[in-house]
């Protein structure tokens, strides 16, 4: 959604120091306002916008969204972590279906400031595939200078 609204202009409306910003110019301030809030509305499904309907600008949108599924407490951040470092690919499992399912609790924790390191995250896929996939791991692994 952040990336819809960078890309329509309009992120300032859920940014409270551009705001404050705009405070000055009431017209772009309201339209920008309206574009967002629009634009948020329309990209949530029913069950959604049942939650948030009361919400009448696009920051109070955006915060009550954040509220409702950017849970920042330890117990998110440890579940996360822990579904993280214990996944593994069984032989059955699709490669690509394993990459989603890793970039997807990457991707969570990063948004609740969790950030993993591109080499720990490359250690953590290798050493989770399947014992099929032993020779290239080890290659991998031990065949370059950096990961």
């Amino acid at each position: 959604m952040k990336a819809f609204l960078v890309h329509q202009g309009i992120l300032k409306a859920i940014d409270r120091e551009e705001l404050a910003a705009l405070e000055e110019d009431k017209k772009n301030i309201k339209e920008v306002q309206n574009k967002a809030h629009s634009a948020i509305l329309l990209s949530l499904g029913d069950e959604v916008l049942r939650e948030v309907s009361s919400e009448e600008t696009a920051l109070g949108l955006w915060e009550k969204l954040a509220l409702i599924y950017l849970k920042k407490s330890l117990a998110n951040k440890l579940h996360l972590k822990k579904k993280l470092y214990t996944m593994r690919m069984d032989e059955t499992k699709d490669l690509k279906k394993h990459l989603d399912e890793f970039n997807k609790i990457i991707l969570d924790l990063s948004n609740i400031c969790v950030k993993i390191e591109d080499e720990d995250q490359g250690i953590l896929l290798l050493s989770r595939l399947p014992k099929s996939s032993e020779h290239f791991v080890d290659t991998t692994l031990y065949g370059k200078e950096y990961l």
